[in-house]
């Protein structure tokens, strides 16, 4: 096990005793203060509990560029093609406990600059310097397991909804106890 964070009490004093007692469970730990006094109460003792975000990592594609099908995403394998570019592709993943994943995919725009910030063009701010935006193409939510998961994609978001040929960004977020995990991202293009 590695440190990935220095566990502190918030209203701790010298005499606490934090971490005379530990219990950790899951993504949940929690360190016991005996010594902890609140006013002229003396050594009412207090417990502190810290939930870990969950950890997503090793995001990869199996096909950077890739033709778009039909069929929604679902977990499962992928048949490669070598006569084209191959139907739709495979994004992995590792986690480091069960949690909820959101994939969403975003693509730049044009825009135009006003003050600092790079806005869809209106028919009032055309004539303002031509700048590129990062706009939402769409998500998808779905519970993952522990260890390495695989998510066949072949550009389709929903049953009603299908990304566009183009280039995107898949932006990758694990969420567990109310707590996220750094986002990862993923560059691709869906090929007509």
């Amino acid at each position: 096990m590695t440190q990935s964070a220095e566990l502190t009490a918030s209203d701790g004093t010298a005499y606490d005793a934090f971490g005379s007692s530990v219990a950790v469970s899951g993504n949940t730990t929690v360190v016991g203060a005996p010594g902890h006094t609140v006013g002229a109460n003396a050594f009412e003792g207090a417990a502190y509990v810290f939930v870990a975000a969950p950890s997503l990592s090793s995001l990869s594609e199996t096909a950077k560029s890739w033709r778009e099908g039909n069929a929604l995403a679902r977990i499962s394998a992928m048949k490669k093609s070598k006569k084209k570019l191959p139907l739709g592709t495979t994004f992995s993943f590792i986690l480091n406990e069960p949690a909820r994943v959101t994939f969403t995919f975003t693509k730049p725009a044009g825009g135009r600059k006003v003050g600092k910030t790079c806005v869809a063009q209106t028919k009032k701010n055309k004539k303002k310097p031509r700048c590129t935006r990062t706009v939402l193409a769409g998500t998808l939510t779905f519970s993952a397991h522990a260890g390495t998961n695989k998510v066949r994609f072949d550009g389709r978001v929903s049953r009603h909804k299908k990304l566009k040929p183009g280039r995107y960004t898949l932006v990758a977020t694990a969420t567990a106890s109310g707590e996220h995990s750094t986002p990862r991202t993923l560059p691709f293009t869906i090929a007509k």
